[in-house]
């Protein structure tokens, strides 16, 4: 309160605007959050989705290329085997391949 008896003058101070945009940021961030995780999860879903036959094609895939490359290390030791084999035969088990 200020100013003479004939014209006082009289001045409030709140920081009542400050409370309330505190406030107000706080509920629109946790809005806001709770509506990037809901879109992330949609997101990861349609993703998963999406990806799924992709993921499991590729693991035939791989399967089946493990598989031929098992095939082809049995019948390259069956063969390496063979030549040993011969090779021995023909120099009297002087020779063996490594």
């Amino acid at each position: 309160l200020t100013g003479a008896v004939r014209s006082p003058k009289l001045t409030i101070s709140s920081n009542l605007d400050r409370v309330v945009a505190d406030q107000l940021r706080n509920v629109v961030g946790a809005q806001v959050a709770a509506a990037e995780s809901k879109i992330r999860a949609r997101v990861d879903s349609l993703v998963d989705e999406k990806s799924a036959p992709v993921k499991a094609r590729i693991a035939e895939l791989r399967s089946e290329a493990d598989r031929r490359v098992a095939d082809a290390r049995a019948q390259l030791d069956g063969e390496k085997q063979r030549l040993d084999a011969q090779v021995k035969a023909l120099s009297g088990g002087l020779v063996a391949l490594p």
